[in-house]
C-alpha cells in the first residue's frame, strides 16, 4: 500500500488497502494507515466479516515501511497468537510523512493455526442456546454447557421447563449491548482479548452486563485488568468494583485515595455511603479512614 503526502491528508488522513480473504476460515482482512494527533500513523489490520463470530490465529507477519522507493525505515517481525475482537494496532509510526513525499507499507501474513467459533447459525443436532440481544435486535447461538457452566444466570434458566435441553425456547436479553455480550463470550470460550484495546464503553457495560449475568469467570478476569489502571483512572472504578463484588479492586482504589477522597465515602455523605453494597467494602473504609488519622 502506497501513498503520498497529498493523498494522504486528502483522504480524511485515512487509506486502506482492498480487502483480502486468507486462511482456511475465510478471514477478510483490511490494512489501514490513519492519522493520530501529532502527526503519527497508526497502522492496523482491520477484520471485515468478525460479526458474531469468535476468531483466534496464531500467525508470523512481517511489516515492512518505505519511504520514498529504497529508502526502508522499518521492518518488523512478530510471531505470537491473538485474538480478534477489535483491529490489531501493528505499529506506530512518529511523524513518517515529515521525512518523504512518499510512503509505502508492506504487509505479510503466515497463519500456523487458527479457531472460529460462528454463533450466527444453529449447528443440527446442536446443543446451542439462541439468544437476543433486544438493544440491537441480534441473536447469536451459545452451546448451553459454556452459559450453564460460567453464568449463574443461565444455570437458573435452563432448570426452567420453558428451557429444556434442544428446545428452541428464545432467550431476550433486554439489558446489555451487543458488542460488551461478544466480549464476554470471547472470554467464556477461553480466548484472551486484549482489553487495553477495548472500547471504553464497551468494556464498561460488559463489566455491568456479567455482574447482571452473575458471570464470575469475565468479572475476575475483568479485575485483573482494572487492576493495573493508573491511579487517577482506577478510582473512578469504585462504586462499579463494590457492587460487582472486586475485592481486590476496591481495597486498590481505597489505598490510593486522598484524606477528602475517603471522607466523601464514609456515613456523614450518604449520597456516596448509601450507594455501598458489600459490608466488607464498609469495613474497609473505616479502617483506611483511620489510617489516614
Amino acid at each position: 500500500m502506497t501513498t503520498t503526502t497529498e493523498e494522504f491528508l486528502a483522504s480524511d488522513a485515512e487509506l486502506r488497502s482492498p480487502p483480502q480473504t486468507v486462511g482456511d476460515d475465510q478471514l477478510e482482512w483490511q490494512l489501514n494507515c490513519q492519522k493520530r494527533e501529532g502527526n503519527n500513523i497508526d497502522i492496523s489490520l482491520d477484520l471485515m466479516n468478525y460479526a458474531s463470530k469468535l476468531y483466534w490465529v496464531s500467525w508470523k507477519y512481517v511489516l515492512t515501511v518505505k519511504h520514498d522507493v529504497n529508502n526502508e525505515i522499518l521492518k518488523q517481525t512478530v510471531m505470537n497468537s491473538t485474538s480478534f475482537f477489535s483491529s490489531q494496532i501493528l505499529r506506530t509510526l512518529d511523524d513518517p510523512l515529515a521525512r518523504s513525499d512518499t510512503l509505502t507499507v508492506y504487509l505479510s501474513v503466515r497463519f500456523y493455526r487458527s479457531c472460529v467459533y460462528d454463533l450466527s447459525d444453529l449447528r443440527p443436532n446442536s446443543a446451542d442456546f439462541p439468544i437476543k440481544l433486544c438493544s440491537e435486535n441480534k441473536v447469536v447461538y451459545v452451546p448451553r454447557a459454556i452459559l450453564g457452566f460460567h453464568c449463574a444466570y443461565f444455570e437458573g434458566l435452563f432448570n426452567l421447563d420453558h428451557y429444556t435441553e434442544h428446545s428452541q425456547q428464545m432467550c431476550e436479553l433486554e439489558k446489555g449491548p451487543y458488542w460488551s455480550f461478544i466480549l464476554i463470550l470471547y472470554q467464556l470460550h477461553g480466548i484472551d482479548v486484549d482489553l487495553r484495546s477495548v472500547n471504553s464503553q464497551i468494556f464498561k457495560d460488559a463489566v455491568e452486563l456479567a455482574d447482571y449475568l452473575q458471570c464470575d469467570t469475565s468479572i475476575q478476569l475483568f479485575e485483573k485488568h482494572l487492576l493495573t489502571l493508573a491511579n487517577a483512572a482506577i478510582k473512578t472504578w469504585f462504586l462499579t468494583a463494590d457492587r460487582c463484588r472486586m475485592v481486590k479492586l476496591v481495597r486498590k482504589i481505597l489505598s490510593v485515595m486522598t484524606k477528602d477522597e475517603i471522607t466523601a465515602l464514609t456515613p456523614h455523605h450518604q449520597k456516596y455511603f448509601s450507594e455501598v453494597n458489600m459490608k466488607d467494602t464498609v469495613q474497609d473504609i473505616m479502617e483506611r479512614m483511620m489510617e489516614l488519622l
